[in-house]
């Protein structure tokens, strides 16, 4: 089950609580000293999909769906004061219906996302982290007639321990 937005169940008069079968299969290892990775590939059906309604700015209930996709996820510590990771999905969400030949695609649904990062831990009281994020293109609407541009943000962060506290800056979306 899934619950919906309450504004869509007080405005629209949506049911709060939508039946949704889900399943995931994975498998986790760690093949080299450090290094933890696991795949999973998971599937999900939903009653009704929510909906992003830019306009009304809240989700609202629509049609059923069908989401799925696989996940590869990384993190090695070569080091005790160092460690990377690196995330990788894709995803394929549509509407199992489409009685008025609108489209089958969910809107704002995202078919891959990489993130990946460095970070460095207590070095002489000193930590830092440098992630990226990709988010690929997506359909905005239905018929996939207008897409997203993609987006890449990068963030860092400094930090320098002074005995009990913690002083730390971020800067976010380095690269604008």
């Amino acid at each position: 089950f899934h619950s919906n937005h309450a504004a869509g169940i007080v405005l629209n008069q949506a049911t709060p609580i939508v039946r949704t079968f889900g399943a995931e299969v994975g498998l986790r290892t760690a093949p080299v000293h450090g290094l933890q990775s696991s795949v999973s590939l998971w599937r999900i059906d939903s009653a009704s999909e929510l909906v992003y309604v830019p306009e009304a700015g809240f989700t609202e209930p629509s049609r059923p769906g069908r989401r799925y996709g696989i996940e590869w996820l990384n993190f090695w510590r070569p080091r005790p004061w160092l460690a990377f990771d690196v995330d990788v999905s894709f995803s394929e969400a549509r509407f199992t219906t489409d009685p008025e030949g609108i489209g089958r695609h969910i809107p704002d649904a995202i078919a891959g996302v990489y993130t990946g990062g460095v970070a460095v831990e207590n070095v002489r009281g000193w930590s830092g982290a440098l992630r990226g994020r990709y988010l690929g293109s997506r359909s905005l609407v239905e018929d996939n007639s207008v897409r997203s541009q993609p987006s890449f943000v990068i963030n860092g962060q400094v930090g320098k321990a002074l005995g009990r506290l913690q002083v730390t800056c971020e800067v976010f979306n380095i690269a604008n």
